[in-house]
């Protein structure tokens, strides 16, 4: 999931990502982890880390809200996405019902 947009003169940049992550809970330890990406390079925090061991019967849901604001970005056009990797071997594990909401504010 991605997002391209334009940064003028003096504008920072927010930006809010959320979703809900269901973790398959039918391996030993499951996990989605989520980073935000600007430009094809990971910004290292806020990041997402859900994981499971296999202790439960029955999926588990979480909510998962990841916020970032950036100030003094030059002016020009910036590709901000989010980026999720999961450790799921033998199961489903899913992000559903995303939002990814980005502007701009002096």
């Amino acid at each position: 999931m991605h997002l391209l947009i334009t940064v003028n003169s003096g504008e920072s940049v927010y930006i809010s990502f959320n979703a809900k992550y269901t973790i398959d809970n039918s391996g030993s330890y499951e996990y989605i982890e989520s980073f935000i990406y600007q430009n094809g390079t990971a910004i290292p925090a806020p990041y997402a880390y859900v994981g499971e061991v296999n202790s439960e019967a029955v999926d588990s849901l979480r909510m998962v809200s990841l916020q970032y604001s950036i100030a003094g970005l030059a002016a020009g056009d910036y590709n901000f996405s989010i980026r999720a990797t999961t450790g799921d071997n033998t199961g489903d594990n899913r992000i559903d019902d995303t939002i990814l909401f980005i502007q701009t504010y002096l």
